[in-house]
């Protein structure tokens, strides 16, 4: 975590909570050797000093996302490269679940 964010936000932890699970479960599930990332920070919003915009970030060393791919990520059902992934469990749905309360 950031060391500059302040000890204490207020928000929605349900879906803090939800988006982080989601994210954390996908980089996990798709990384069989080497490591998976978390980085929160936050930064402050331009003319409100008591409001933060949260920044959550995952780096991983999985199998990657072929560039044309990418768009699928966040549809819901949609799983990229199903050949390769067809042993991997899911249904499509946990990043697309993600998305509206990552954009807000």
């Amino acid at each position: 975590m950031e060391e500059t964010l302040p000890d204490g936000l207020f928000g929605d932890e349900v879906r803090v909570r939800q988006v982080v699970t989601n994210l954390l479960n996908n980089a996990v599930k798709y990384t069989k050797e080497g490591s998976v990332r978390f980085i929160v920070s936050g930064e402050r919003r331009e003319g409100a000093d008591d409001l933060i915009d949260m920044i959550f970030s995952v780096q991983d060393t999985g199998i990657g996302v072929k560039t044309e791919e990418i768009p699928k990520l966040f549809e819901k059902f949609e799983r990229a490269d199903l050949d390769k992934n067809k042993t991997i469990e899911g249904t499509g749905l946990g990043l697309s679940i993600t998305k509206n309360p990552l954009d807000m």
